[in-house]
């Protein structure tokens, strides 16, 4: 069964952990921090909103942010991280005043980070991030409560400090979703991962490479450059995720082994592989997938339809096999798992006497 992660901290210690001062002190618990209306799930209950964390101090923006505060309130917020308090809210709404809420917070994900007892993993790639990220999490939590990325947040090094700051006490594990390249190295010195997997490397951002005067392989050698940035970072005797199925796998290994004192861990169909698909019975509203674990036999069932995704789903088993993760609980997480907004999401679209089936995966 999941496990929920208790309350953040008390109104006291947010206040002296982001250096801020209540108007009112909220009188429950704090379990969220949001940053934006479209990062508040449905039914989401006790959580403080930061509408100017990606906004300069002065200008519309911010202003616009600030009034987004009356709906958060309507949507359950039960408080706020300002500068100054929105005036539009009552008096009596609570307010942790800051002097900058981008400081503030990165402050919060640094201590998070520095006294967190959890494994954290790193999800990068060129397709199938979310999904994956989404299912290591499910694994997890079969084993303690698993903190993630929401959605398909992966705004550079704001996200990654979001998402620590987001961190309960109570926390075992955290799977994040990483850019593909842009501030990834950056992200991950900050982040400093147990375990970074690698979804897949595709031909992808290519123009920013040739920015930089690459061209042709040189360019795959970037991306695969950038993305190992994150095996790079891995915290002494990590492990490292890589689909063996890949056609750029071999570079990737190369990079690897630059660290001598990480544990390569490999999925997919080829026969090498350490988690490897056996077989996979597609279905209209999910799949019967057949995997082996290191040679252990195991059958499960996928509520999220195609191939990819019962390929996603391996190297969720990698990372609960790198983390001593029993697995049988943990394909029963598997089972229960939905599509996240806008992945693989089937939708029935009325079309004249009757409809049309759209699978929705922007």
């Amino acid at each position: 069964m999941t496990k929920l992660p208790g309350p953040l901290a008390s109104a006291d210690e947010f206040a002296t952990l982001l250096d801020g001062q209540w108007t009112v002190a909220p009188e429950g618990p704090i379990r969220h921090i949001r940053a934006d209306i479209d990062l508040i799930e449905p039914g989401l209950q006790d959580f403080l909103l930061v509408p100017e964390l990606f906004y300069r101090h002065e200008g519309t923006g911010r202003d616009n942010a600030l009034l987004t505060c009356v709906a958060a309130r309507e949507l359950g917020a039960c408080g706020f991280i300002v500068t100054e308090p929105p005036r539009n809210l009552a008096t009596d709404v609570p307010c942790l005043i800051v002097e900058n809420t981008a400081d503030a917070i990165s402050r919060l994900a640094e201590h998070r980070r520095a006294t967190s007892q959890a494994k954290f993993v790193a999800v990068t790639g060129s397709a199938g991030k979310s999904t994956t990220k989404e299912m290591i999490a499910s694994v997890l939590s079969s084993r303690g409560a698993a903190a993630k990325s929401i959605f398909n947040y992966n705004a550079g090094l704001a996200s990654i400090e979001f998402t620590l700051a987001n961190l309960s006490p109570d926390h075992r594990f955290c799977s994040v979703e990483f850019s593909g390249v842009g501030e990834i190295e950056i992200q991950g010195e900050f982040y400093r991962p147990d375990v970074a997997v690698i979804t897949n490397v595709m031909w992808e951002h290519a123009e920013r490479f040739e920015k930089d005067g690459l061209a042709g392989e040189q360019i795959i050698d970037g991306i695969v450059d950038r993305k190992t940035s994150l095996i790079r970072n891995l915290v002494q005797v990590g492990h490292a995720v890589l689909n063996r199925d890949n056609q750029y796998f071999d570079k990737q290994r190369r990079a690897a082994a630059e660290r001598p004192d990480v544990h390569l861990v490999t999925f997919g169909k080829h026969k090498d592989a350490d988690i490897r698909l056996i077989d996979c019975d597609l279905e209209p509203d999910g799949s019967s997938v057949r995997a082996s674990v290191r040679g252990r036999e195991y059958s499960y069932r996928l509520a999220i339809p195609g191939e990819h995704m019962a390929l996603n789903s391996l190297a969720a088993l990698a990372v609960a096999d790198a983390l001593n993760v029993d697995i049988e609980p943990a394909l029963a997480e598997l089972a229960t798992l939905l599509p996240g907004q806008r992945r693989g999401e089937i939708c029935q679209v009325p079309w004249g006497d009757g409809s049309i089936t759209a699978i929705n995966d922007t």
